[in-house]
């Protein structure tokens, strides 16, 4: 098994059936065993339509879906643990350049997605600079020329800042945290919902397990960027090649005001006519 791609699920299956519905329009699919982690908080009842989903759908007939719920409530930050290893654990002969890709229940991903990121995971996975690949951009400002490689489009990399849609990283990543990962809450107000988020007082390395508290039930998003990350960059797309439509029933939206603020892509590739010389300021 060469090609794994992982889904976390845990009470959204209206938006999970869209999910699938795009992957069986993504060009490649039929490559890839898909892994669906269900999570269980206080919606293990879920777990049958989940099950039912990844039986029924039309993509099954397409490639194979693992249905693989949590045994037990392990808080947010845990599951996604369990979540990556299990798809790990799928490489029959494991490599250090092994490389799952990764959506949650409302990434909606573009035709050309998966051709994407097999095409930065060989572009990139013996780059020292590099500490993952994202399919995810905001496009909220038009970047220098300078910091894009003319391929697949115009690619670029830049630091991570929070980013962690339709992405995937190596083994050699994951070994680096799999046996110390953590989730965080804040043991101070760092930012509110309607603070700009670029703009917040957010530390690094070991500055930032001073501000943070460890909570198996935390963000898991805060620590790969801030902590884990070390300095490294991402890799990501000029034009989005996903689309996040979970404005409502998340985990760490507040709103859906705050989702189109920081969340939702105005550019991405299923638009008529996506362009590199569109620019879309901040409103």
């Amino acid at each position: 098994m060469s090609k794994v791609l992982l889904i976390t699920n845990w009470r959204r299956p209206d938006m999970y059936r869209k999910v699938l519905d795009a992957l069986y329009n993504c060009d490649g699919i039929e490559e890839y065993t898909i892994l669906n982690h269900v999570d269980i908080f206080s919606n293990g009842n879920l777990i049958p339509m989940f099950r039912a989903l990844d039986t029924h759908h039309k993509l099954s007939k397409v490639c194979k879906i693992i249905t693989d719920p949590a045994p037990r409530p392990m808080g947010n930050a845990m599951q996604m643990h369990r979540a990556w290893r299990n798809a790990f654990a799928l490489y029959e002969n494991p490599t250090p350049e092994d490389f799952p890709i990764f959506l949650e229940d409302d990434d909606i991903p573009g035709k050309d997605w998966l051709r994407y990121m097999e095409w930065a995971n060989k572009e990139f996975v013996h780059n020292p600079e590099i500490f993952c690949v994202v399919g995810w951009n905001r496009r909220t400002e038009k970047l220098p020329q300078e910091d894009f490689d003319i391929s697949m489009n115009l690619v670029g990399t830049r630091k991570p800042f929070k980013s962690y849609l339709a992405w995937g990283m190596w083994r050699y990543i994951w070994d680096e945290m799999k046996d110390g990962w953590f989730g965080i809450k804040w043991n101070e107000p760092v930012f509110k919902p309607d603070d700009n988020l670029e703009g917040a007082d957010i530390k690094e390395g070991k500055d930032f397990l001073n501000q943070i508290v460890h909570a198996d039930d935390g963000s898991w998003g805060w620590p790969l960027l801030k902590y884990w990350a070390k300095g490294r960059k991402e890799v990501y797309p000029y034009i989005s090649r996903c689309q996040n439509i979970g404005s409502i029933e998340g985990r760490f939206n507040w709103d859906t005001k705050w989702h189109a603020q920081y969340i939702e892509t105005k550019v991405w590739s299923q638009d008529a006519v996506p362009t590199e010389y569109i620019r879309v300021d901040n409103e």
